[in-house]
């Protein structure tokens, strides 16, 4: 599509929003019930060919296909389907001092014609996810997949451009290019899942426009395991987030800080974890996700290339150049200067550090970038306590690894560096949405506020107020 393509898409979805289409009712059912149903059963109907299109691209086993990226999509429908009506009725509040003359509330208005871009590692969850919102908030929507999962995009924009209008809801496929042209559109949100670095160029562009923005990155996802945490279920947590689609997950395990004196029972319950899910030689294991390119594969191998033959690397190192796999890796002892402890490691790469004091591992993570995520192991009472409390992150999981985002209830989104904005369920809607205040005058206001002004009438006011 050219530039001017992109500019009538816009137009059409924003002329088709301004008729109110997509927040009416039609023979008696909400326009965006049906378009939601209609998703749905896309989706059942396209199953089959996103699992094969996931293995095309990613290599993912169909297991791992259905669980982490389907199987998200369907409860997120389920939530929606049986608790969405009510997001929309709005909220009711109960008058103040100064408006007991009247009733208020807040109503629920879609942002208009809204753009949503998603990345590669979770290539159909990360789409579908956010347009469910978009759709039931009453926006119309383009979706612009990653092309670095080809195929995925390809069977996506098949299902949802054959499933709506173009000036309700349309797939743009293509790259960088396209995105950069896209997001110089004026559109009323702008929803980006990927890196910090593009993050920040998509909130340039959508500053031309005052657009509003949702920024969903990543970061560094630190786990702290406790002297008094049980070892091998908090390795076993750690090493099945970590390998989820070969740790190329956003709230993936980064690194480790564990009790000084635990340090050497960890390490060898993780690798054993390790060897558990994935067998003696876990870089033949059918069940390892491969790395997405070339690019990707090298970047993750430089993090382990310079301690190759040294006791640096606990466990792994292993890779497979021809098919791009890294097995599962441990290192520590590293400096904290290097890349794999500066950079987020987005791969099959786990970092162990050591700490004396709980408060002080507290201390090493919040003086850096706040992570997407972070995972506590203990044993509960007040360390749990000051650990939520203190610990800056998007999200936090005690005692488990990625769960947390398996609520539909459960808001998810960064803080600081890790991006901003929140959906899942009600968040989602509410993220998609406008909060318009509506007050209704049902009685006389009270006349102490009306002028001429004097000491009595400042004297009954602040009686009445009680202040």
């Amino acid at each position: 599509m050219s530039k001017t393509a992109y500019s009538d898409l816009v137009a059409a979805q924003k002329a088709f929003f301004l008729t109110g289409a997509t927040t009416h009712e039609i023979n008696g059912r909400p326009f965006r019930n049906n378009a939601l149903i209609d998703i749905r059963d896309a989706i059942k109907k396209y199953e089959p060919r996103l699992i094969e299109a996931l293995e095309q691209d990613l290599g993912k086993p169909e297991y791992e296909a259905f669980t982490t990226e389907l199987l998200p999509v369907y409860q997120e429908l389920d939530e929606v389907f049986r608790k969405g009506g009510g997001w929309l009725k709005g909220k009711k509040l109960l008058p103040s001092k100064l408006t007991a003359h009247g009733s208020s509330r807040i109503q629920y208005d879609p942002k208009g014609c809204v753009l949503i871009i998603a990345p590669w590692n979770y290539p159909v969850q990360l789409t579908l996810l956010p347009l469910i919102s978009a759709i039931l908030a009453g926006n119309t929507c383009v979706v612009k997949p990653s092309e670095m999962a080809p195929k995925t995009a390809a069977v996506l924009a098949e299902m949802i451009n054959t499933t709506f209008e173009e000036n309700y809801v349309h797939v743009v496929l293509g790259g960088p290019d396209v995105a950069k042209a896209l997001t110089a559109e004026p559109f009323d949100h702008i929803f980006f899942t990927g890196s910090p670095a593009v993050g920040k160029q998509v909130m340039l562009a959508a500053a031309e426009h005052l657009a509003s923005v949702t920024l969903e990155l990543g970061g560094k996802c630190p786990c702290i395991v406790t002297g008094r945490a049980n070892i091998y279920r908090a390795a076993k947590a750690i090493a099945w987030g970590k390998m989820l689609n070969a740790g190329q997950t956003c709230i993936a395990p980064d690194y480790v800080l564990v009790a000084e004196e635990q340090k050497e029972a960890f390490m060898s319950s993780l690798a054993f974890a390790f060897r558990e899910m994935y067998g003696e030689n876990p870089i033949e294991s059918k069940d390892l996700v491969r790395i997405v390119n070339r690019e990707h594969f090298d970047r993750i191998n430089a993090y382990i290339a310079p301690h190759r033959g040294t006791s640096s690397v606990f466990f792994g190192g292993q890779v497979d150049e021809a098919n791009l796999k890294i097995a599962p890796t441990i290192l520590t002892n590293v400096d904290l200067k290097e890349p794999v402890m500066q950079e987020e490691v987005f791969g099959p790469v786990i970092t162990v550090l050591t700490f004396d004091k709980v408060s002080n591992a507290v201390r090493f993570v919040n003086a850096r970038p706040t992570p997407l995520a972070a995972y506590l192991f203990s044993a509960g009472g007040d360390t749990d306590s000051m650990v939520t409390r203190k610990l800056r992150c998007g999200g936090m999981c005690i005692n488990d690894t990625i769960t947390h985002t398996l609520h539909p209830g459960l808001p998810f989104g960064g803080a600081g560096m890790s991006g901003m904005g929140r959906y899942h369920g009600e968040a989602g809607f509410l993220e998609f949405s406008n909060q318009r205040a509506i007050f209704r005058c049902v009685g006389q206001p009270n006349q102490l506020r009306c002028p001429p002004y004097s000491d009595e009438k400042l004297r009954k006011l602040r009686q009445t107020l009680k202040m």
